[in-house]
């Protein structure tokens, strides 16, 4: 059954199964659908300000994606881990610009497909726009409590967030993009580590 499947595909499959059947047809679909991308720390994806057309999962390695806020200063808004989906949301859901910039953190490698095949698929197979659905849900609790933080946590109770829900990342991640992420002060983070 498996033998038609590029083997870059089957985290993405494995992933999207979850715990619901995915017909044969779904799955032959999104493989001639999806293309398998490699690249290299410190290379860039998507700019700000390009055009976001597609979504992307990705299979191993790490991700991070920033903006530049009003001050002129980078903002770390996520990390993206292996067997994770990301895009620039807004852009990816209105067919617009992106406004944020996603980049290698380490030698990466991704799913892709393009915004038109992905709406294509989930209107052609209930299933997929379910587990879809289970998806965005996942990402928008996560969103929501990673706010609820922000606004309302020390610095310190932040941090401990930070290494309770993301807790591979320590020494994976520069210091710097930690505290961006978390809106507190590289300094500050510093001390709070020692």
């Amino acid at each position: 059954m498996r033998s038609f499947i590029n083997p870059h595909f089957l985290p993405l499959i494995n992933n999207l199964k979850g715990q619901l059947e995915i017909p044969l047809e779904a799955i032959e679909l999104l493989s001639k659908s999806v293309k398998y991308t490699e690249m290299e720390k410190g290379k860039v994806l998507l700019e700000e300000g390009m055009h976001c057309n597609e979504l992307f999962f990705l299979n191993s390695g790490l991700i991070r994606t920033h903006y530049h806020n009003e001050n002129g200063g980078e903002v770390t808004s996520s990390f993206v881990q292996e067997n994770e989906f990301f895009t620039n949301v807004k852009g990816f859901v209105s067919a617009s610009n992106s406004d944020e910039t996603i980049s290698m953190l380490e030698n990466s490698c991704f799913c892709r497909i393009k915004r038109d095949d992905y709406f294509n698929i989930m209107g052609k197979h209930t299933v997929l726009f379910l587990r879809n659905l289970q998806i965005i849900n996942t990402h928008r609790i996560e969103l929501e409590e990673r706010i609820r933080i922000l606004q309302n946590l020390t610095a310190n109770e932040k941090y401990k967030f930070f290494e309770r829900n993301y807790p591979k990342l320590s020494n994976r991640v520069q210091l710097s993009f930690i505290a961006s992420f978390l809106g507190i002060r590289l300094e500050t983070l510093s001390r709070i580590r020692k």
